[in-house]
Parts: C-alpha cells; sequence; structure tokens
C-alpha cells in the first residue's frame, strides 16, 4: 500500500495530496498529535531512505532540525487546498525559503487542522505540529511538518501563525515577528483573514502569491530584507592521499622551512567536503553555485556534468602560472576572486567547516551588501613575527604591519572558524593597495614567515576600515570546534548533532591519530542523503 502512494505521489502529487486531506481530525487528536510522542511514533530503527526520486531526507523521527531540499512542493498545493475549503488563512512573506508560512484566525486553529489529517492508518502522509502544548487562545507560531511512518519532511514547512482582531484598539495584529507586517489598523480588515467573508479567499483558486498579506496591501520588499544579490560558495581542496600529488609534493619539499607543510598527515582527507557540500544542499538552499578550487583534481564521487558545482584548477586563478606548483593556502586564497564567473558576493569556507542548521544570505550579508565579519572574543594578534609561531600567526602580525603603516590601525582577534563572506570587488581593491606583498604570498610555495593571510585576516580588516563590511557584536553566531584526535570532542560532537542553537562546525585535522570512522559516521548522520552533484556509489 505505502509504495503504491508513493507512485501517486510521484505521478500526481496534487491527485497524491487532496486524496490525503480526506479525513478529519478532532480536537481530541490535535492535542494529541502535539510534538512528538515516543509512545505513538514510528520506531526509529525502521527508518528508510524514501525513493531517490523524491530526493528527500530520510530522518530519525524523534531528531529534529534537519533541513530537506523537497523537488515535489506539498506546502502550496495544500494551502490552495485549505482555501477551497473556505478555510480563513493567508500567506505572509518571510526570510525562509524553506517555510510558508500563513496566517489563521486566532480561534480558527482546530478548523484548520480538521483539513490536513492524512493517511494515518495506511501509512500515508500526515501533519506533525511542533509544540508540546495546545494553548488557547494560541499566540505562538505553530510549525507543521509532512511525515509518513518513518520520516519526518522538514522542508517545505508550514507555520500557522494566529492573528488577532481588537476592537478595543482599533487593530489586527499578530505576536510573532515578520519582516512586513505584524499590525493593521482596522480599516484594512478587509484584506485579513479576519475579514466576515475574505473576498481573497472566493472563487477560483489563483496562485498563492495573490493573496500574500504583502500583495494584498500593495506593500513593496523590506529595504533590509531585500537580497537582490547572488552568492556563490568557494572551496580550496587537495586530495591529500593521491599518489601522484604526493610525488608533485614531495619534489618541492626541500623548499619549506615550515615542518607542518611537509606532514603528509595535515592534507589527507577523509571525505569532509562531501559531507560540507552536503551541509550546503541541505542548510544554504540561497547559493546559486559552488566552485571548488583544486591543483588537477577531482573528488571520486563528484558528477561533473552537474551545473551547480564547478571545479576550477589552480592555473585558472593565479595570474602567474609559473608560481604553480603551490601548497600554500594563503597563495591559493590570495587569488579565490579571480574564479571566472565568480558572483560579486561569495562566502569562502575549507572541508572542514559545515552548516549545522538551516540559514540564509542574512547570515552572510546585509541587505544593501555589506559583508559580516565574526571574530573570536580573545584579542592576542601581537608582537613580531616568529620562527617558533605557526604559519597563521606569523601571517595575522604581518597582516597587522601592513595596516598599522597604511592606516595606523591594527585588528587584535581572529575570525571564527566559520565560512568567510567577501566580496571579490574589495579583494581586487586589497591587491590595488597592497599588490606587492599579495604578490610575494601568492609566489609562495609553501607556508613562511613573509606570508600574509588575505581572506582569514586581512580581508575582514580592510573592508571595515573602508566601509565594505560590519563586525558581528551580537556574539549569536554559534560555532563548535572539534579535534579528530580528541575522543572528548568527538562524543561532545556525537550529541550535539542535532542541537538546534549551533550554526556551524569546525572539525579540525588532529594529526595521524585520528577518530576517523566515528567523525564520519557522524557526518553521514547528520547529512544522509547524497547532494545531486553525487555519483551513485
Amino acid at each position: 500500500m505505502f509504495a503504491k502512494k508513493f507512485k501517486k505521489l510521484i505521478r500526481n502529487p496534487q491527485l497524491f495530496l487532496f486524496d490525503a486531506l480526506k479525513n478529519k481530525l478532532s480536537p481530541e487528536e490535535i492535542k494529541k498529535s502535539l510534538g512528538n510522542n515516543p509512545n505513538s511514533s514510528p520506531d526509529s530503527t525502521k527508518a528508510t531512505k524514501p525513493s531517490s526520486a523524491l530526493k528527500m531526507h530520510t530522518v530519525n523521527p524523534f531528531l529534529k532540525h534537519n533541513w530537506i531540499n523537497s523537488q515535489i512542493n506539498l506546502v502550496p498545493l495544500l494551502v490552495k487546498h485549505l482555501m477551497e475549503k473556505t478555510c480563513f488563512i493567508q500567506p505572509i512573506e518571510t526570510k525562509s525559503s524553506d517555510s510558508i508560512r500563513i496566517a489563521i484566525k486566532s480561534d480558527d486553529f482546530e478548523y484548520v487542522m480538521n483539513h490536513i489529517k492524512s493517511f494515518i492508518s495506511d501509512g500515508g502522509f500526515w501533519i506533525e505540529l511542533d509544540r508540546e502544548s495546545f494553548d488557547k487562545p494560541q499566540r505562538s507560531i505553530v510549525t507543521a511538518h509532512f511525515r509518513d511512518e518513518t520520516t519526518i519532511y522538514y522542508s517545505p514547512c508550514i507555520e500557522f501563525d494566529p492573528w488577532f482582531l481588537s476592537e478595543k484598539y482599533k487593530r489586527v495584529y499578530s505576536h510573532n515577528y515578520n519582516h512586513i507586517c505584524t499590525h493593521l489598523d482596522i480599516n484594512h480588515l478587509n484584506k485579513t483573514v479576519h475579514a466576515s467573508n475574505p473576498y481573497f479567499l472566493q472563487g477560483d483558486i489563483q496562485p498563492i502569491e495573490n493573496y500574500h498579506l504583502s500583495s494584498m496591501l500593495n506593500l513593496s520588499p523590506s529595504i533590509y530584507d531585500n537580497f537582490d544579490f547572488d552568492v556563490d560558495v568557494v572551496y580550496t581542496w587537495v586530495d591529500g592521499n593521491d599518489k601522484n600529488w604526493q610525488q608533485k609534493k614531495s619534489n618541492y619539499d626541500s623548499n619549506s622551512s615550515n615542518k607542518d607543510d611537509i606532514d603528509v598527515a595535515r592534507y589527507e582527507q577523509i571525505d569532509e567536503l562531501r559531507y560540507s557540500l552536503r551541509s550546503i544542499a541541505s542548510y544554504f538552499k540561497d547559493f546559486r553555485k559552488i566552485f571548488i578550487i583544486t591543483d588537477g583534481q577531482t573528488p571520486w564521487w563528484l558528477d561533473t556534468s552537474n551545473k551547480q558545482v564547478e571545479i576550477i584548477d589552480h592555473k585558472d586563478i593565479f595570474p602567474d602560472i609559473s608560481h604553480l606548483p603551490v601548497f600554500n593556502s594563503h597563495a591559493i586564497e590570495a587569488n579565490l576572486h579571480r574564479i571566472p564567473s565568480l558572483s560579486k558576493k561569495f562566502i569562502y569556507l575549507n572541508d572542514d567547516i559545515f552548516l549545522w542548521n538551516s540559514m540564509g544570505k542574512d547570515k552572510f550579508f546585509k541587505a544593501n551588501g555589506l559583508s559580516i565579519s565574526r571574530f573570536e572574543k580573545i584579542a592576542n594578534v601581537h608582537g613580531q613575527p616568529s620562527p617558533h609561531f605557526p604559519a597563521w600567526k606569523n601571517a595575522a602580525i604581518n597582516n597587522n604591519q601592513l595596516l598599522a603603516k597604511k592606516y595606523n590601525l591594527q585588528s587584535y582577534s581572529y575570525h571564527l572558524h566559520c565560512p568567510h563572506s567577501l566580496d571579490k570587488e574589495v579583494c581586487q581593491q586589497m591587491w590595488n593597495e597592497f599588490g606587492e606583498e599579495l604578490n610575494k604570498t601568492s609566489q609562495s610555495r609553501f607556508r613562511s614567515i613573509n606570508d600574509i593571510s588575505p581572506i582569514s585576516f586581512l580581508y575582514h580588516a580592510y573592508s571595515f576600515i573602508n566601509k565594505h563590511s560590519i563586525k558581528d557584536d551580537d556574539w549569536s553566531t554559534k560555532v563548535g570546534i572539534f579535534n579528530t584526535a580528541n575522543s572528548e570532542h568527538i562524543n561532545k560532537l556525537e550529541k550535539i548533532i542535532h542541537d538546534s542553537t549551533i550554526d556551524f562546525i569546525c572539525i579540525n585535522d588532529g594529526g595521524k591519530e585520528r577518530y576517523t570512522e566515528k567523525v564520519i559516521k557522524i557526518l553521514e548522520t547528520k547529512f544522509p542523503i547524497k547532494a545531486e552533484w553525487e555519483l551513485v556509489d
């Protein structure tokens, strides 16, 4: 029976959904279904992956906070269905690209829910509400997810936003913030769900956009939430397990004065990139394209015919190919902005960084285009370069000397271990300003005591001084840093797999003694479904 339902879903999703919504849900059942009840939820050990044609995540029914890129958009169909059933609902614009918020009359929650019950007894879809209790009058947003016997589909999701009518204060309002409108003068009553007979719900069902509150009130997009620019994602990556690459590097090892650069363990990879890209697919839906910068290498699992991911060779971005090959991340980062067809705004991250929860462009940029820089709370970039310091610290100190010479200003904190928000035009301006120093770093085959760190340090200071970025001072972004050689770190990482308060995770290389298998298992648990650019094993 369940297989037949899925075949109907693939063949005709609208018919499937309308069939699914034919049952009624009593107020008692509503209260019973709120939250996750271990006594009534499916056995998590029986969770299976849905058909690959659906391109959805499968997650443990007891675990929340995973994002799913569903190709079959059930939510708009549900909204239309509710309109056809004369439920007084109205879509409201949100910044979230993986949810649809709808306004409902504050006392109509049970009535609306009566039309979204489906397939309880025969293994089809139904709605799960993300609440622990049911209060009347309902004030806070209630999030609903589609689910079946084995799977909670976290995106697209639907948010029920109760709106109230106050005759005393002559207004219609919500207790929940949205970036367009939360309070309306009562003279706009006929354009809200509290109209006695909302005209926009009658007659033929039109596209959902026609019923947005902003459309009804003829509102333009919010100045502060109108992200009208593309954002690309850039990675630098090396397969240190590649024998050809190892031989190439060994030919130049004698030129390096940094013992860390000679250590092959520093370049080993355990498919971190694969899972980092899955985190982008899962939690940053707004990206335009992903670029992976490599030295003539391609991940074995990457479908190079997929247009969303492109491999960029070092020779495509270095202005002087006589500087190649390079094994210096500072040199590569100095030339990121030269990627052909790169969007003006982009984020840069290494393969050991993972997005842990859903986010949009506003996590990295302001709507006016300013990039957001996030720094550690510790201020410890001082002194002079030293052979006893790690390469990244020497580079930061060299950056500060440049800043002091040019602006009589310095920066004393490192950027957090999270994606860097960048503007390629600002990167080019840095070359115009510090071309000699950047060129020296660009031609440095291995990291040296004279390097500067163009992206991880210099960019953020330079862009702030020149009013191209802002410093995030609210400390609300949470970054978890874990070492692959530390068993306590790995055990803690395992416990926070589904922590909704964490934005980014960085899993640092711990050297030769690493808990590789456990790390892979954790990443596979967090990101279980292949991205569309992955080849079938």
